[in-house]
């Protein structure tokens, strides 16, 4: 027999839907929005920053959809309405700068700190900014269709960020790192939900 259900939301899904609730009750015996924030606040680091970050930006990006002219006039207006960006793009860049020091990336603090941004950038958005996540440019208006250089034809924003092998190697790092914060942060959570 197929089980037709869907699969129950995860934590994150969980979090991202209960920053936008407007039922914010503390109900006994039932696990409501209200427990997910409380659980948020609870636990602390770069992890459930980023958690805050993709859920704001997440709604920002659903209601600048809905008016942007294009994507990068869309990309603007998401980044200026995001109120957690400049904490968690702080935080991350310090991070960034201990471990570029701590893992021996030859990397300046200069360098670092525009890969970050870009990280950070790839991370919230992971379609290529150039492409739309679409592999390939052209191939209207008469123009020839060609694989999209920033991302190598891969649609993906990870692709394009580093201008050599140690800054690609840096930035691959630091993004699996923000998925292990995550898979951390995670855990956190479903802790101190368990125990309400």
């Amino acid at each position: 027999m197929i089980d037709d259900r869907d699969p129950p939301p995860t934590i994150g899904e969980r979090y991202r839907r209960a920053i936008n609730s407007s039922d914010l009750r503390v109900r006994e015996r039932i696990q409501g929005d209200s427990d997910i924030l409380m659980a948020a606040g609870w636990t602390s680091g770069l992890g459930t920053m980023l958690y805050r970050l993709a859920a704001e930006f997440d709604q920002v990006k659903a209601d600048v959809n809905k008016v942007a002219a294009n994507d990068q006039t869309g990309m603007l207006l998401i980044l200026m309405h995001l109120k957690t960006l400049s904490p968690a793009k702080e935080a991350l860049a310090q991070f960034g700068l201990e471990m570029a020091t701590k893992r021996s990336f030859d990397l300046t603090d200069r360098t670092v700190l525009n890969l970050t941004g870009r990280i950070l950038s790839a991370w919230l958005d992971p379609n290529c900014q150039k492409c739309t996540g679409r592999k390939t440019l052209g191939g209207y208006d008469g123009k020839i269709q060609s694989i999209c250089r920033a991302c190598g034809g891969t649609g993906k924003a990870r692709q394009a960020i580093g201008q050599n092998d140690v800054e690609r190697a840096f930035a691959a790092w630091m993004l699996s790192e923000m998925d292990r914060m995550l898979f951390v942060a995670d855990g956190r959570l479903q802790k101190y939900l368990r125990r309400s």
